[in-house]
């Protein structure tokens, strides 16, 4: 018998719009005159699950060698913003994204999970008319393992019921965690392993969806 999908779990970046390069290009300027360069944009990259903010303290404590003062911090995370918000407000849907969406709002309840701030989150999701699809937005203010487990718990679902769709192993790292289904959206983020579960885009994913769950 199939499982009636009853709650969807939903990543922004790289999953919902193509937002990685401008974070990654984002990184790069902020750091673009710092020694050992190459180094902290590899470690950026392999860390999709570490906020901004943790990145900030651990790329000054491990490559420049110095800790990071609360003033320099504060000035990172303004700068950073100012270089990301426009970015993200301007860049491209993923395909299918809104049609996804506009699919499932009134369906099956969606809640949105991202390691961006919350101020700035909100922001961008009210900027691009897509705060009106969510239940819920979990922010930076949780880590995604923590912030899944809490929707199952609210929306009174079972993990078995559920989806987490996501771009990143971090992602899929969650969903496992919780015993929730991961379904991937192929970006610039290594998923390699998950092929069977991996899709071009979010029409893909919502054919996956539409096979396994029996949705339209």
């Amino acid at each position: 018998m199939t499982v009636r999908l009853r709650l969807l779990m939903l990543d922004l970046d790289g999953t919902l719009i193509e937002s990685l390069a401008v974070k990654d290009a984002a990184f790069a300027r902020l750091y673009a005159d710092a020694p050992r360069f190459d180094e902290i944009m590899a470690y950026h990259r392999s860390h999709n699950h570490v906020v901004r903010f943790k990145k900030f303290r651990h790329i000054s404590e491990h490559f420049l060698g110095r800790p990071l003062s609360a003033e320099e911090d504060a000035g990172l995370r303004k700068t950073f913003e100012k270089f990301v918000v426009d970015g993200l407000i301007g860049c491209p849907e993923v395909s299918g994204a809104r049609r996804f969406l506009d699919t499932y709002q009134g369906i099956v309840p969606m809640v949105l999970i991202s390691h961006s701030p919350d101020g700035e989150l909100r922001r961008v999701l009210a900027a691009r008319g897509l705060d009106r699809y969510f239940e819920a937005i979990y922010s930076a203010d949780w880590t995604k393992q923590e912030a899944i487990a809490d929707a199952l718990a609210v929306h009174d679902v079972s993990a078995a019921e559920t989806v987490y769709v996501g771009d990143s192993p971090e992602d899929a790292g969650a969903a496992a965690a919780n015993g929730v289904a991961f379904v991937g959206r192929r970006s610039d983020r290594n998923l390699n392993g998950l092929e069977a579960r991996v899709f071009a885009d979010m029409n893909e994913v919502h054919e996956h969806l539409a096979a396994a769950y029996g949705t339209e």
